[in-house]
């Protein structure tokens, strides 16, 4: 990163006293999202993750210089807490160019410079600094722009008298359980949650595309076993599925009702989930040299995946998801908040089944990573 003072040393030549030059004048005329709407000082919220970048599309700022050439800076910087704690009280981009006088634009992809994360839930201010390369007279302008919450997904996994995987008719509060992770994740201590959002009625498809497309952090309560989590709808169920770790007694279920596999995701797919919990039946198992569904998850670009190797019982993983995201709300990492959950829980039996948990990390991420702030995941180019 190159800072003015650098760039003014460079730039500016040796002048004879009877030197002029016009006078300078820059002027920031719009931010806009890859979809082309206005984001510039409060026009419409940013999405980082749905309209930082379509395609070959990026976001731009555009500005114009007038009257002559110029060296220009561009800071991007987080202006409310926490976001700027979170940067660490540093520029999220920097740009440096010499331009002549016209219209110019900038773009950018939503990301910060150094953790390639997407920018995080805040204010943000634009500034440029023109800079002559004659002088070193100065002139500047910022404008701002707001960065909405990231999207979690909540998902009670099955109702009561809907059949279940292995035919049964289980009953369990399933939909309090998503309530109980939407409203931990809502209301994070800092004041960086998210926009929680339950989905109970949806297929294990539709549910994919809304972790692929929309999810910093996904949630999911309910019956599964290796390889699945169930996803009912009347009169159809359907699953998520890690296909080579589905049991035999499973298969024909997974077939007809026409699952969605983690496989069919592009490579990458999940490079912007943070965190995704399947608080439910064996849901980190898988046969020998089988890829549960936590790891292929984490093969598709998920940071963290957090299951169960054992069954465990609904009242408990009720109890223990409300407690789970108590702990990640007072600013817990992910393996503490779960051992934590786990020894609140009294009953041997119910603790034993709990203590089967299984924390599946991609490259660069700790199982005791913090969920707060909110945040997207890890980007690897």
């Amino acid at each position: 990163m190159t800072d003015i003072g650098e760039a003014v040393s460079v730039a500016v030549p040796p002048q004879e006293s009877d030197d002029t030059h016009d006078e300078l004048e820059l002027e920031i005329t719009d931010i806009l999202d890859a979809d082309g709407t206005s984001i510039m000082d409060g026009a419409n919220d940013f999405d980082p993750r749905q309209s930082a970048m379509i395609g070959d599309t990026r976001t731009k700022i555009q500005y114009e210089v007038r009257n002559q050439s110029v060296l220009v800076f561009v800071t991007i910087e987080a202006t409310t807490q926490p976001a700027r704690d979170y940067y660490r009280n540093s520029d999220v981009r920097f740009f440096i160019d010499l331009v002549d006088p016209g219209s110019h634009e900038i773009e950018w992809d939503g990301r910060g410079v150094l953790d390639r994360r997407l920018v995080i839930e805040g204010d943000y201010s634009v500034k440029i600094t023109g800079l002559c390369p004659v002088c070193a007279t100065e002139v500047e302008q910022s404008k701002t722009f707001h960065v909405r919450k990231p999207f979690a997904h909540c998902f009670g996994g099955i109702y009561d008298g809907v059949p279940t995987p292995s035919g049964g008719a289980h009953r369990g509060d399933y939909t309090g359980r998503a309530n109980s992770a939407k409203t931990g994740l809502e209301s994070l201590s800092d004041n960086s949650g998210f926009e929680s959002l339950e989905f109970n009625t949806e297929t294990g498809a539709s549910a994919l595309v809304k972790m692929h497309e929309d999810s910093a952090v996904f949630f999911w309560g309910g019956h599964g076993g290796p390889g699945l989590i169930s996803f009912p709808t009347p009169g159809l169920m359907t699953a998520l599925v890690s296909s080579d770790a589905v049991k035999a007694n499973f298969s024909g279920f997974v077939a007809a009702q026409n699952c969605a596999t983690v496989s069919g995701l592009p490579d990458n797919a999940l490079e912007d989930v943070f965190l995704i919990v399947l608080c439910g039946c064996e849901t980190a198992q898988a046969p020998a040299n089988a890829l549960a569904l936590p790891q292929a998850l984490v093969a598709k670009g998920a940071d963290i995946v957090v299951g169960f190797d054992d069954s465990v019982y609904t009242v408990s993983a009720n109890n223990w998801t409300r407690r789970f995201f108590i702990y990640l709300k007072r600013g817990m990492g992910v393996r503490d908040a779960v051992r934590r959950a786990n020894r609140r829980e009294s009953n041997a039996t119910y603790k034993a089944r709990l203590d089967t948990y299984r924390i599946v990390t991609g490259p660069g991420t700790t199982e005791n990573a913090k969920l707060t702030p909110a945040r997207h995941g890890r980007k690897n180019s």
